[in-house]
Formats: C-alpha cells, structure tokens, sequence
C-alpha cells in the first residue's frame, strides 16, 4: 500500500485530521552496528525502508482510524459537535470604532541635537 495514496486518518489520541507520515521501524544506532558488522548492514537498510508505518503528524501516535471507518465517522461527528458548541458559546465580538480607537502621542524633539 502507498501511503502517499493513502486516504485522511484521524489520530485517536489528538484527534488530529490528515494524512499521516511515515515512520521506519528499529533504530538509527542499531543501523550503524549493523552497518559495523558488515554482512548484517544491508538486509537491516532494507527492513527498515520497507516496514515504514503510519504515525500522526501532530502527536507521533501510531493509533489512527480511517475517517472512512465508523470509528472515524464517529471521532468527526464529535468534533464537529463540539466546535459547534464552543461556537454557539463563545463571547460575542465587540465591534471596534475609529473614534474608540487613542493612538499615544508622538513627542517631537524642539530642536535636532535631541535626536
């Protein structure tokens, strides 16, 4: 599977939404002592490149759901219930005017050895 043509995930533990990255399995330090015992170097390159696996951008969790999935669907609908929520009570917006508006004063130098 490409995961390039992977479809929208959602991360389970932040809830967030979008395509995940990949991610190789093992180690960077166990790479380079294989790399020290020759014969075991290249296969453990290989293993590596091959089983990447999908974690979330935000967070690095490997718990993700397709947004296709019902599990998925759910985590959406929440999300939108709750934005819905916050929405509907947050403060309403006070409109600012141009008069309310006080700029400080400039103070001007009166002659120019102030500067």
């Amino acid at each position: 599977m490409l995961w390039e043509d992977m479809a929208e995930m959602i991360c389970m533990e932040c809830q967030y939404v979008g395509k995940p990255k990949r991610q190789k399995r093992g180690s960077t330090k166990a790479e380079i002592i294989a790399w020290l015992l020759f014969p075991f170097g290249l296969p453990y390159v290989f293993w590596r490149i091959l089983h990447k696996f999908p974690v979330c951008r935000h967070c690095g969790s490997t718990m993700l759901t397709s947004t296709e999935s019902a599990v998925g669907k759910r985590l959406l609908e929440k999300q939108a219930e709750e934005l819905e929520q916050m929405v509907r009570h947050a403060p309403p917006q006070k409109e600012i005017k141009p008069a309310e508006i006080q700029l400080p004063e400039v103070k001007k130098p009166s002659t120019q050895n102030e500067w």
